[in-house]
């Protein structure tokens, strides 16, 4: 038992606290945060006005719409990075964390979108027609009383992707990008031993997760709006 002990006090030590190594994940820990963050509100705004195409707008814009949100589904974020990276932004003066952000915002959205939708066609369709005979325009009636109540009803799996966001991020150290999985991995190259860098990720992704789960738990607390309050 005090082997072990040893062992892990000599591992904390040379993972951690020789050469502050510990500063590698907390700048790793910064940037997963800022590229998932970005990613997911970025990604949430684009699958609104996806959303709305879907359903508002003329055949050809539907059937493009849909298309493209196939496109990004089906397609793994590492061919994403690499086909942007290498190709889309090959000549443009653009950082790593852009493309990285892009490229996961586009995979968010895309997903969203299809989970808005969805979410959409079960609100009462008397609500949109109430909302409309009140003088409301297709647009007020869509963000004030429709989307509202599709959020709350698809927040379940909102936070699930939210998750899967976070999840995905973990493969932007093949652009060179420091984040919290590619700083375990350097700590672990110097240290030849990755116990210590893995268990603190392992914790730090539970940890970002639970707590944007139980943050994003509130809206369900929520009310619909009525629309007497979209007025």
């Amino acid at each position: 038992m005090s082997e072990f002990i040893s062992y892990l006090q000599k591992m904390i030590y040379t993972s951690l606290i020789f050469e502050n190594r510990y500063q590698f994940l907390l700048e790793g820990l910064g940037m997963t945060l800022l590229i998932t963050v970005l990613a997911f509100l970025l990604g949430t705004t684009a699958a609104v006005v996806i959303c709305y195409g879907k359903i508002r707008g003329k055949r050809a814009l539907k059937k493009f719409l849909s298309g493209m949100t196939q496109f990004f589904i089906r397609i793994p974020c590492l061919v994403l990075l690499m086909v942007f990276s290498y190709v889309i932004f090959a000549d443009v003066p653009m950082s790593a964390v852009v493309v990285a952000v892009i490229v996961f915002s586009l995979k968010a959205s895309s997903s969203m979108s299809d989970l808005f939708y969805t979410a959409i066609i079960t609100v009462n369709p008397g609500e949109g027609e109430a909302a409309r005979s009140l003088g409301l325009s297709r647009m007020q009636t869509f963000m004030h009383v429709i989307f509202p109540q599709a959020v709350k009803a698809a927040l379940p799996l909102y936070k699930n992707q939210f998750i899967a966001t976070l999840q995905e991020t973990s493969i932007v150290g093949f652009l060179a990008i420091q984040d919290l999985t590619r700083a375990s991995s350097i700590i672990a190259s110097r240290t030849l031993d990755p116990l210590i860098s893995l268990f603190i990720i392992t914790v730090s992704y539970f940890l970002i997760g639970w707590t944007a789960s139980f943050l994003l738990s509130f809206f369900e607390k929520e009310k619909h709006f009525t629309v007497e309050e979209a007025r």
